[in-house]
C-alpha cells in the first residue's frame, strides 16, 4: 500500500513539474495570446528616437484591446513583440482611440487623440 501512495504521489509531482516547465517555456519563448501592431513610426529630427502609435489585443473570447503611443531610443530594440511597448508606453487609451503624433523639435513630440482624453494634444519632452 505504501508502494502504491508513494507512485500515486511521485507521479502527480512529476505531472505538476513538467506543466510549470510547458507554462514558463511558452512565456519565455514568447508565445502568448497578445497581438501587437504598430501603426505609425515617425523618426525624431534629431535622429536619436522614435514615435509610434501601436494597437494590441489579446484575451481569449472575453478579448481586450488598447491603444497608444510610444517614444524610444534608436538603439533599443526596435522589434515588434510588446517589448517595446511595455518599456517604452507614453500614453494607453481604449482601442477605439487614435493618436495622432508629430515632432516639433528633437526633443518634444506632440500627441493628439480622436477622444477627450487628449482633446487638445500633449507634449512629451524626451531628456536624452
Amino acid at each position: 500500500m505504501k508502494r502504491i501512495i508513494s507512485v500515486f504521489l511521485q507521479t502527480v509531482g512529476g505531472l505538476s513539474i513538467i506543466g510549470v516547465a510547458i507554462v514558463l517555456l511558452m512565456k519565455l519563448s514568447g508565445s502568448s495570446e497578445n497581438d501587437y501592431k504598430i501603426t505609425n513610426t515617425i523618426k525624431s529630427p534629431s535622429g536619436k528616437h522614435y514615435a509610434s502609435t501601436y494597437t494590441r489585443m489579446g484575451g481569449g473570447a472575453a478579448g481586450w484591446c488598447r491603444s497608444g503611443v510610444v517614444v524610444y531610443p534608436i538603439d533599443s530594440l526596435q522589434k515588434d513583440d510588446g517589448g517595446l511597448i511595455e518599456r517604452w508606453s507614453v500614453i494607453d487609451g481604449r482601442c477605439s482611440e487614435e493618436f495622432f503624433i508629430e515632432w516639433k523639435s528633437s526633443k518634444e513630440l506632440t500627441i493628439v487623440s480622436n477622444e477627450t482624453k487628449v482633446p487638445s494634444g500633449i507634449s512629451i519632452h524626451v531628456s536624452k
